[in-house]
C-alpha cells in the first residue's frame, strides 16, 4: 500500500519525485533557503528570492542510505482501514503523506539533536545598557557638562590588561548617547546585531514535548486548510490524524495519542493536553 521511495544516483532526480510532493510544499513554506542577490532593473533595489529547499532530498538520500529507520514504527496503524479511510476523506494520497510524516519527523530529529541555548544577541545587551544609562537621567549644566540624578559605575576590563573604571556622569551620558545614536543608524535589523557566539552556546537536551510541539507545527499547517469530502463514512478530526502519526512514528509511546480515549472510553484529546502544557524553550538550532 505504501510505495517504496526510490534510490536515485543523481540527486537531482529526487526533485522530481512525485512521492515527495506534500514533504516539498511543507520545507519550501518552512525550511526555503536563500538565493542570489540579483539588481531588479525596475526598482532598482536589491532582491534575493528565496529557493526551493534541500531538506526533502537530504530527507530522501538518508533514506536511500538506510539512516531513516521506517522500520521501528507501528506501520500496521498507519495502513489500516481506519487511517485510510481518513486519509480518503482528506483527498491525501496514503504513500506521499506518509513520506511527508517521515520527513517531518526527520527534519525535527534533526533541529531538536543540534538544539543550543540562545544566549543574548547583541541587540539585547546594547538595550539593556541603554535602559541603565536612561535611569541616570542626565541633566546638561551651564557649565557643559552633565549632571547624574544617581551614581553610576561602568568597568571595563581586557583580558591580561588593567581595569578601567568610569564614573563620572558626563562620560557615562555621552558613552550611553553615543550607543544610543549608534542603534539608529546601523538600524534594529542589521545582522550583525542579532548574532552571537558559536562558544557561548551549550548543548540543550529538548524533551518529547517539544517534539511534539514542532511535528504538530509543521504538519497542521498541510493539514490545516484541507476539507474533507462529503459521504465518507470516516474519523474525519484533523488534530486526531496529527496525534495518531505521533504515536504511529514513535515519537511519543502514549497509546492514548492514537485511541485518544480515557479509562471510561470517553475523548480526551490527548494532544491538546500535551500541547497546552507547553512552554517553548528559546534555542538556536543550526
Amino acid at each position: 500500500m505504501i510505495q517504496e521511495l526510490p534510490i536515485h544516483e543523481d540527486i537531482w532526480a529526487y526533485y522530481a519525485e512525485p512521492l515527495l510532493e506534500y514533504a516539498v510544499k511543507v520545507a519550501d513554506n518552512f525550511w526555503c533557503e536563500p538565493g542570489e542577490p540579483y539588481l531588479d532593473e525596475k526598482t532598482h533595489e536589491v532582491v534575493c528570492e528565496p529557493t526551493p529547499s534541500s531538506a526533502p532530498y537530504r530527507f530522501a538520500r538518508h533514506y536511500a542510505n538506510g539512516k531513516i529507520n521506517a522500520g521501528k514504527v507501528h506501520k500496521e496503524l498507519y495502513i489500516s482501514d481506519d487511517i485510510q479511510k481518513t486519509l480518503e476523506a482528506f483527498g491525501l494520497e496514503c504513500s506521499k503523506f506518509w513520506y511527508l510524516c517521515l520527513f517531518v519527523k526527520w527534519e525535527v530529529e534533526v533541529e531538536c539533536s543540534a538544539a543550543r541555548t540562545l544566549p543574548k544577541t547583541t541587540k539585547e545587551e546594547l538595550s539593556s545598557l541603554i535602559e541603565e544609562f536612561e535611569k541616570l537621567n542626565p541633566k546638561a549644566q551651564v557649565t557643559h557638562h552633565f549632571s547624574t540624578e544617581v551614581p553610576a559605575t561602568l568597568t571595563f576590563t581586557v583580558e591580561g590588561n588593567k581595569t578601567i573604571t568610569i564614573n563620572n556622569g558626563n562620560t557615562l551620558t555621552i558613552i550611553g548617547a553615543a550607543i544610543t545614536k549608534f542603534l539608529k543608524e546601523i538600524g534594529e535589523d542589521n545582522p550583525f546585531l542579532q548574532g552571537f557566539l558559536l562558544k557561548d552556546t551549550e548543548q540543550l537536551n529538548l524533551s518529547i514535548r517539544t517534539k511534539i510541539y514542532l511535528f504538530h507545527k509543521y504538519l497542521s499547517w498541510f493539514i490545516n486548510p484541507l476539507h474533507a469530502k462529503k459521504g465518507v463514512h470516516a474519523s474525519k478530526d484533523k488534530s486526531l490524524l496529527i496525534s495518531r502519526m505521533i504515536y504511529i512514528l514513535q515519537i511519543c509511546d502514549d497509546s492514548k495519542l492514537y485511541l485518544d480515549l480515557n479509562e471510561k472510553g470517553n475523548k480526551q484529546n490527548q494532544l491538546k493536553g500535551y500541547l497546552s502544557r507547553y512552554k517553548h524553550p528559546k534555542y538556536w538550532s543550526f
